[in-house]
């Protein structure tokens, strides 16, 4: 066996409910995300807790903070020139 856990061990007990809240949040954007694809249309916004949270579908067209979106060459050089 490679792998020898003890029985009642609390590292094993801590990485195993970490372990369970990151699948947990993982699947749950799954979902997230393909009730938006599938439900949603662009612009459209669906109120889940009063105003506290809301799910509005919109599309990033450029990289990180839309770095690459309507600019030309040079001021995309110049960006990642600054981002480095």
């Amino acid at each position: 066996m490679l792998f020898f856990i003890k029985r009642g061990c609390f590292v094993c007990k801590k990485y195993f409910i970490f372990s369970f809240i990151v699948l947990f949040i993982f699947v749950l954007d799954q979902y997230t995300k393909n009730t938006v694809y599938t439900q949603l249309e662009l612009g459209e916004t669906i109120v889940v807790f009063r105003d506290y949270i809301n799910i509005t579908y919109v599309k990033n067209y450029g990289a990180a903070f839309g770095i690459l979106s309507c600019r030309n060459f040079e001021k995309r050089l110049q960006d990642l020139d600054l981002s480095v």
